[in-house]
């Protein structure tokens, strides 16, 4: 069993914490710009009067890599030994083809590079939900909780 580190009370907070700076952007592909140094990839949108960076986490790259079908690998040989090829290679597929893409964000990161057609869940929602349920069962304790880069 993997060990949480929050109880609930401090998960409902982080929760609640993270509805309140979390953003979902769409995005047409063509107002994207990535710019990376030292390894640091920054997304770049374009709204037309403002321009809003983000930090590329992890995951947005493999999902950036898989949606431009760049073969992960030399994905990151890229962002390591050549971030200029890397950023050409980013911003000529992104602007080929025009394409609405959700933008999931957190705390200044670009967590999440997904379908527009992606469905959101409120995490906070679902919590409010399943509590109530946990608690009418017999027996049953929450042992940990704890919430991730991915869920």
């Amino acid at each position: 069993m993997k060990q949480g580190l929050k109880s609930i009370e401090s998960l409902y907070g982080e929760l609640m914490r993270q509805r309140e700076i979390r953003k979902d952007l769409i995005a047409d592909t063509r107002s994207l710009t990535a710019n990376t140094e030292k390894g640091k990839t920054i997304i770049t949108v374009n709204k037309g009067t403002d321009l809003l960076d983000y930090q590329v986490t992890e995951i947005a790259h493999r999902q950036i890599a898989e949606r431009l079908n760049i073969p992960f690998k030399y994905y990151e040989r890229m962002r390591t030994d050549f971030p200029m090829l890397l950023d050409a290679n980013i911003n000529g597929w992104l602007k080929l083809k025009s394409e609405k893409r959700m933008l999931r964000t957190l705390d200044g990161n670009l967590r999440a590079f997904l379908s527009n057609r992606y469905r959101r869940l409120d995490n906070l929602e679902l919590v409010d939900h399943i509590l109530p349920v946990i608690a009418q069962m017999k027996n049953c304790t929450i042992a940990s909780c704890d919430i991730t880069e991915t869920h």
